[in-house]
């Protein structure tokens, strides 16, 4: 019975290293070479606190060959998982000094009625208390001379006796948008609003939206995303859950292939535009990626990733209820020092919003 347990166990702990091993550096394997070690790095927490208490287990066993595997394993997770450094959250008084950005993911929010939605709005941006904010999946149009945002009046009258703005004062490309982003009027001014294409088609959830503010007498760029997501369906939540049935999975298994494929092309394309972006910039919203996989990599190369630099490595997003990924980031070009950086606890939404405070660089 002894050997049975410890064959078991061997068995085990072999697949887990070997999924371990395949999320860890799935950060550099592109998808479209070999898709499957990315479905691993999203769960590469949950592997590695295992791998981690095993390898205790091996110690106080005196398994040494096994334990020198974990220990190697263990300073791999300690330099991907633990911050050295630390700074502090953003204070309910906004700095002066810095430009408080948020982003949000709101798409939950969609079946409220207008004055329930401004209303659990109003809510968020006076406990926030943004300079900009960046809204994912929250369709805004925009219509009229001049332009105003028109398909939620409750909505506009609420951001407007907040004293935020909506369009650009000189230029705006935009008739709508699911990536819509607001700044304070009595701080900036809204230069301009470009929907830039993620593909040949002009189709408004395949985009980025760039926006340029006025900030302190410089210009700066934004870049509000939101990547391709797994689908509105889930395993978990099918009514006739069928785990053992091979066909109920190779649905998803080719969903969740197809998502992976079409976020590493528009991480393609969205690196191809930060590199021609000629104003200190960031980029925030949705990734639909965890820092683990090649999607994110992909896009911040070269970047600060806001959350690292804040020493929130094990700060996450989602879901709202019980957050075990982040998958919504903030990146910003060199031209920045991260101030503060907060991933607050709201469940208005199945994400969690992000505040951060970023200072130009001298």
């Amino acid at each position: 019975m002894r050997r049975f347990l410890w064959s078991a166990f061997l068995i085990i702990d072999s697949f887990l290293v070997v999924w371990f091993v395949a999320g860890f550096l799935a950060r550099w394997i592109d998808p479209r070479l070999l898709w499957w070690p990315q479905l691993f790095a999203i769960v590469l927490p949950f592997t590695s606190i295992i791998l981690s208490l095993l390898g205790l287990a091996l110690l106080y066993k005196r398994k040494w060959s096994l334990f020198t595997t974990h220990l190697i394993i263990m300073v791999m997770v300690g330099t991907r998982f633990l911050s050295f450094h630390s700074l502090p959250a953003p204070s309910t008084i906004p700095n002066s000094d810095a430009l408080r950005v948020s982003s949000y993911n709101l798409g939950q929010l969609e079946s409220l009625t207008q004055p329930e939605l401004a209303e659990k709005l109003s809510e968020v941006l006076q406990l926030i208390s943004p300079d900009v904010l960046c809204l994912q999946e929250f369709l805004i149009r925009y219509r009229g001379d001049p332009l105003r945002f028109r398909n939620l009046p409750s909505v506009a009258a609420m951001f407007d006796s907040l004293g935020f703005q909506v369009v650009a004062d000189q230029k705006h490309a935009v008739s709508h948008s699911f990536k819509p982003v607001f700044t304070q009027r009595s701080i900036l001014s809204m230069i301009s609003k470009e929907r830039l294409a993620l593909s040949d088609e002009e189709t408004p959830e395949l985009s980025v939206l760039r926006t340029v503010v006025n900030w302190k007498s410089r210009e700066v760029a934004i870049y509000n995303v939101h990547l391709q997501t797994f689908g509105e369906r889930k395993p978990w939540s099918e009514t006739t859950l069928s785990p053992l049935n091979p066909s109920f999975w190779s649905q998803y298994v080719s969903q969740y292939r197809d998502a992976f494929l079409d976020r590493a092309w528009q991480a393609d394309k969205i690196h191809e535009l930060i590199q021609k972006e000629p104003l200190p910039f960031m980029i925030v919203g949705d990734f639909n990626s965890t820092p683990h996989n090649w999607t994110f990599n992909r896009i911040a190369t070269g970047l600060q990733d806001v959350y690292t630099e804040a020493g929130l490595k094990r700060k996450m997003s989602y879901h709202a209820r019980f957050p075990v990924v982040r998958i919504d980031h903030v990146l910003v070009s060199d031209d920045w020092d991260v101030v503060s950086a907060d991933i607050l606890p709201l469940k208005h939404s199945d994400h969690r919003p992000l505040v951060v405070e970023l200072r130009l660089a001298e």
